[in-house]
């Protein structure tokens, strides 16, 4: 999950390869939402994922999610890529790598393989 979080007009080799880089702001990062149907739930702030400041894997923050899932609830997260003028929308490459950090692993459900970093930042 990274994107860069400049203004430059001119796209470049790294502009193509990340998607989430840093928020521009410490409370909430703008190109995200945040949809939770009771009850299920997720920590927001104004409808959009919080910023984490304190536990990152690169400075000088991170998105931080937090959820709740329930019987009868759902819940929904989207990041959109930031955009600017002449952007070209292709990335390159064919992989999507996400670094989730947890104060106690998660649990293997369903065969899925999930690679965290827990415990001390």
């Amino acid at each position: 999950m990274l994107v860069w979080a400049g203004g430059a007009a001119a796209q470049t080799a790294h502009d193509r390869h990340v998607f989430f880089e840093r928020s521009l702001t410490d409370t909430a990062y703008y190109f995200s939402d945040v949809t939770v149907i009771i009850p299920s739930a997720v920590d927001a702030a104004g409808g959009r994922l919080p910023v984490e400041t304190q536990r990152v894997f690169t400075p000088p923050n991170a998105l931080r999610l937090t959820w709740t899932s329930r019987p009868g609830g759902t819940w929904k997260t989207m990041i959109r890529r930031e955009r600017w003028r002449n952007q070209n929308t292709s990335f390159d490459g064919d992989t999507l790598v996400f670094r989730p950090y947890t104060d106690e692993p998660i649990p293997n459900a369903h065969g899925a393989h999930l690679e965290a970093f827990h415990g001390q930042s």
